[in-house]
């Protein structure tokens, strides 16, 4: 019962820590994805998956779901600090309530998971027939954000511009030799593009190089960013998941030993 109740308090204290990195991982989510979530536009006429809501909700979920773990995570330490039965059945019911729910979410993400990212080179594509480089609006900033964030250019290339890759698109500026957005230049604050002076950036447009312009594709940029947080969470729900059948064990152990509590 003792190694019990000390392996309680100590995952619960490792818990609480993690649920304090999630909060700041959904905080730090949101303020980036931000500048970029209006590229991600909802075409509810093509497909039934809302990237740009997908974007939100996720970082709003990260942000509810750290505060909710350091809440359960206090709820055991008490329970098992001050020896408390109500508190400590009341965190095992709760961890088994989450231990389903991670599952069902799970079970979710892996059916959604593939068609959120077909859907994403075909949001970015629909996405861009109504941006321009000198914008005001918010989705050219999104994307004048996404390629400085991320330094890529374009899609699958900084050649879908010139290529007429991207249906609808039509530079800004009135030099016919213009081969990329002004935004996809090196060291443009893409946040003044409205005012931009593309004349002292003529180099870049004209013949985009490493040195002066982002040249790889963001769809790729995109998926490996994905790619790599997934793997990151599948890791992290593993460790979670073994963790939690620990505890539920651990205070159903404790509660057994009913003459040690009031």
């Amino acid at each position: 019962m003792e190694c019990s109740g000390i392996i309680l308090i100590a995952i619960n204290l490792v818990f609480m820590i993690i649920g304090l990195a999630v909060l700041i991982m959904g905080i730090v989510f949101k303020v980036n994805f931000e500048p970029i979530k209006d590229a991600f536009v909802e075409q509810s006429d093509k497909t039934d998956f809302n990237l740009e809501a997908a974007g939100s909700t996720l970082a709003l979920g990260l942000i509810i779901l750290g505060v909710f773990i350091v809440l359960v995570a206090l709820l055991g330490c008490s329970g098992a600090c001050c020896k408390s039965k109500i508190l400590l059945v009341v965190y095992a019911i709760i961890v088994m309530i989450l231990l389903i729910a991670e599952i069902a979410v799970v079970a979710v993400a892996l059916v959604k998971g593939k068609d959120a990212e077909n859907k994403l080179k075909e949001g970015l594509a629909d996405s861009l027939e109504k941006y321009h480089e000198n914008g005001d609006d918010a989705l050219s900033k999104a994307f004048n954000a996404i390629w400085s964030t991320f330094e890529c250019c374009g899609i699958d290339s900084y050649t879908d511009f010139k290529n007429g890759n991207i249906t609808g698109f039509k530079f800004d500026s009135k030099n016919p030799q213009e081969n990329i957005p002004v935004g996809c230049c090196k060291n443009v604050n893409y946040e003044a593009a409205p005012n931009i002076n593309f004349t002292q950036y003529q180099d870049c447009l004209n013949g985009p190089t490493k040195d002066n312009a982002y040249l790889t594709g963001c769809y790729s940029d995109l998926k490996n960013t994905i790619t790599h947080y997934s793997t990151v969470s599948i890791g992290v729900g593993i460790f979670i998941f073994v963790v939690e059948i620990i505890v539920i064990v651990a205070a159903f152990i404790i509660c057994s030993r009913r003459n040690d509590y009031d």
